[in-house]
């Protein structure tokens, strides 16, 4: 795994553990992280830029993970 592979894979398992620690101790709900994050997602999606066109998808596929906490 490369080092940006490796720096995104951590970055999505923090993003998970403080996501789920606060649904967890009721402080968000998993509808106020998707919300927010398709809020996100809209803002790339689209652009000319493909690195950002990865972050679109990155963050869809986050969405997705956070919605199979239920």
């Amino acid at each position: 795994m490369s080092t940006p592979e490796l720096e995104n894979a951590l970055t999505r398992l923090y993003i998970t553990a403080i996501g789920k620690a606060l649904v967890k101790k009721g402080v968000l709900s998993i509808e106020d992280i998707t919300s927010e994050m398709s809020g996100i997602r809209q803002e790339f999606e689209g652009r000319p830029d493909s690195r950002l066109q990865e972050i679109a998808t990155s963050v869809g596929d986050l969405i997705n993970a956070v919605q199979s906490w239920k």
